[in-house]
């Protein structure tokens, strides 16, 4: 009988375990050296298109496609030293940190390597018939810093913030299918022992780097007294179904209203941003609550700041999830406004 514990920390990145691990000196805003891999796959909107048409046998069906293709590439970021801290439907985020006796290099060559194992491996990986996904990847490399931002209800978000998330999203619109681009700044940690074309602005199509030996991510399993804190990680639609003892995910079919919000870019490193931060998310969730809806995630990349929030998911649900969803995106628009910020 596994602990409620160990049941919620697979679904939190370890680098947050690692800081709920690190006890109250931990400070609020945390710096650390890391290189980031951000992994664009197509194909997944043919494929939900075509087997969800087919009802409760291609939902299961596209259920066990998508868990089999993530299980190999999370299995292999992992065995890299890789976190994967964000995923975007079909997209992902992993952070390869700085350990202590590494360098900034070596974790950008692990990533790299990786990178480029993962196109020679899932490339064109076929998951259904006629139906192939492909990748297109972008590095970079520098200092990250993280934030635990408290919301409405016991709420609680970790944003991922510097000039790393912003190469790789520039990286990432530099490459084609098949492709692993590095940004100026991490091509120059790892040209000594790799190869590639240059392209513009000084970013580099990776061809080839070093072998290097492996580093397999780190567990954290945080004392049991931080189990709050990890449950107001965890979205609710995940932990309703763990409290009623369905830890094996069901895959549905549902109507949902997306909205996404578009925030400028935010910089850590200014006193003033932690507070900043605080205001920002509560006005968002402050008006996501009244309308009985959930924020679903928080990235940043080369566009800003982005919030992803829908109305519909579970254990909620309304037959005006779409006027919910133009209420509560007016609210915050006139909210984020008041406070002197500007957002879309």
């Amino acid at each position: 009988m596994r602990s409620p514990i160990e049941t919620l920390t697979p679904y939190v990145p370890a680098m947050v375990l690692q800081r709920l691990s690190a006890g109250p000196g931990d400070p609020e805003v945390a710096r650390s050296e890391a290189s980031v891999l951000f992994a664009d796959i197509s194909g997944f909107s043919k494929l939900t298109e075509r087997l969800a048409a087919m009802g409760p046998t291609g939902l299961e069906e596209l259920s066990g496609a998508l868990n089999a293709y993530f299980d190999r590439l999370i299995e292999a970021i992992a065995s890299h030293g890789g976190d994967v801290v964000k995923m975007a439907g079909d997209a992902l985020i992993a952070v390869w940190v700085v350990p202590p006796g590494e360098s900034l290099a070596a974790s950008t060559l692990r990533a790299s390597r990786c990178g480029l194992i993962l196109q020679e491996t899932l490339q064109n990986y076929q998951v259904a018939e006629g139906i192939r996904l492909s990748s297109k990847m972008g590095i970079g490399a520098g200092e990250v810093a993280s934030m635990f931002v408290r919301g409405e209800q016991g709420r609680l978000e970790v944003l991922v913030t510097g000039p790393p998330l912003v190469q790789m999203g520039l990286a990432e619109k530099r490459a084609r299918p098949g492709d692993v681009v590095l940004s100026a700044e991490a091509w120059a940690l790892i040209r000594e022992w790799s190869s590639g074309e240059p392209l513009d602005e000084g970013f580099v199509r990776l061809e080839q780097t070093r072998a290097i030996a492996p580093r397999a991510l780190e567990s954290t399993r945080p004392a049991p007294e931080r189990e709050p804190e990890i449950q107001a990680l965890v979205p609710a639609a995940i932990r309703d179904r763990i409290d009623a003892g369905q830890t094996a995910w069901l895959t549905e079919l549902r109507r949902i209203t997306v909205i996404f919000i578009n925030l400028p870019p935010i910089d850590l490193n200014r006193p003033e941003a932690p507070e900043r931060v605080r205001r920002i998310f509560s006005a968002i969730q402050s008006a996501l609550d009244r309308c009985e809806g959930s924020l679903n995630k928080v990235s940043v990349d080369e566009k800003g700041t982005m919030v992803i929030a829908a109305m519909g998911l579970p254990p909620q649900s309304h037959r005006d999830d779409p006027r919910r969803g133009v209420r509560a995106a007016r609210t915050i628009h006139q909210e984020l406004k008041s406070i002197g910020v500007a957002c879309s």
